[in-house]
């Protein structure tokens, strides 16, 4: 089987980054994601979330920095929206909370969330390319690792959301790619798996590209690595020992 949606996200400790990082990191993914093509190369809108409008388009460098630097500006919301147009085709919203010192309670300091989904306001619209998107998993979930330096990542979807247990966003999730850093695992207690090796500071792991039936094959990944209780939560503080952690 294949999910319908996929979701590219990233998650790390506190880290305060600087505002002209943060934006030059949103940009880095955007770029990233264009090279790819398809829908991934598709023209983004900055969004506003309270109402749930489009505000002004994102075509270069200098118009993120004005919609990221208003948004800022605004505080009605801890994070910045960004979404490309509906036009009877799969398209991305992008959520990112970033450049936060420390996390809290039962939520990731930082994170982004890329959702891939077919528009809901149409009666037929076009799928998103499950399958071409996933023999991208391993590009994507590094090229968003290389561009955040996070604790974790994955390409993932929302039926592996449901399997997340613990029920909080703390900790890592496991997709049909993921990165796990050193700091959320012990690499040597991780499963095998058909896709394994060692990227930076973390470890790559994930289902094959071309399996049969991606979404049976990567809830078991899912639940054997929680079922195996390896993993650690994000930290509160990235880089830093975490008291919640055993």
């Amino acid at each position: 089987m294949y999910p319908d949606n996929l979701l590219l996200r990233a998650q790390w400790g506190g880290r305060a980054d600087t505002p002209d990082a943060q934006t030059g990191m949103v940009w880095e993914l955007m770029s990233r994601l264009a090279r790819h093509g398809g829908i991934l190369a598709e023209p983004w809108n900055s969004l506003d979330v309270l109402p749930l409008r489009a505000l002004s388009p994102v075509r270069d460098l200098a118009e993120l920095t004005a919609a990221m630097t208003l948004a800022r500006r605004d505080h009605r919301t801890d994070s910045l929206s960004f979404m490309q147009a509906m036009n009877g085709q799969a398209y991305l919203t992008m959520s990112v909370s970033i450049g936060n010192p420390t996390g809290s309670g039962r939520k990731a300091a930082n994170t982004v969330l890329v959702d891939i989904e077919a528009p809901w306001n149409i009666p037929r619209p076009e799928p998103v390319p499950v399958a071409w998107l996933l023999g991208l998993a391993e590009t994507l979930v590094t090229d968003i690792v290389d561009v955040f330096c996070p604790d974790a990542a994955s390409l993932d979807s929302s039926e592996l959301t449901r399997v997340r247990s613990r029920g909080f966003h703390a900790w890592p999730a496991i997709g049909y790619a993921s990165w796990l850093s050193d700091a959320v695992v012990d690499p040597g207690r991780l499963p095998r798996t058909p896709v394994r090796r060692r990227h930076g500071s973390g470890t790559l792991i994930g289902i094959a590209a071309d399996s049969p039936d991606p979404l049976g094959e990567a809830t078991q990944l899912a639940m054997d690595i929680y079922d195996a209780d390896i993993l650690r939560i994000v930290p509160l503080v990235q880089n830093r020992a975490d008291p919640r952690s055993g």
